[in-house]
């Protein structure tokens, strides 16, 4: 039996491909994006040729499955969750914080059809 949070995944990606032809699915966590693979895969899609995905997070479900990934810096961006929510909590404003991320190129993504 698929757990719960597949099936989840699963039926969000089964949506993307019932009222247009997609060609490219950026999904917000690379767990999503590994769903939307196997859906596309489900369907006769081929990764990438037909359709390009790409998750967040390059979690290692991304290296397993050959995904384009962008990674962000987790336990940095965890930290600076609770910096931030301490502060508040004590009275201070709030505060934004970016922090870099960077594309990690595999196998789920190609150039654009023309």
């Amino acid at each position: 039996m698929t757990p719960a949070p597949a099936r989840g995944c699963s039926g969000a990606a089964r949506t993307l491909w019932e009222d247009a032809e997609v060609t490219a699915v950026v999904a917000l966590s690379d767990v999503h994006a590994a769903a939307a693979i196997r859906v596309a895969r489900d369907r006769g899609m081929a990764v990438p040729d037909d359709v390009s995905v790409i998750g967040y997070d390059d979690a290692p479900v991304a290296a397993l499955t050959d995904l384009s990934t962008i990674r962000q810096p987790i336990v940095e961006k965890g930290r600076q969750a609770a910096v931030m929510l301490l502060d508040r909590i004590a009275g201070g404003g709030r505060k934004r914080t970016v922090l870099r991320t960077r594309l990690v190129e595999r196998g789920s993504t190609a150039a654009p059809r023309l």
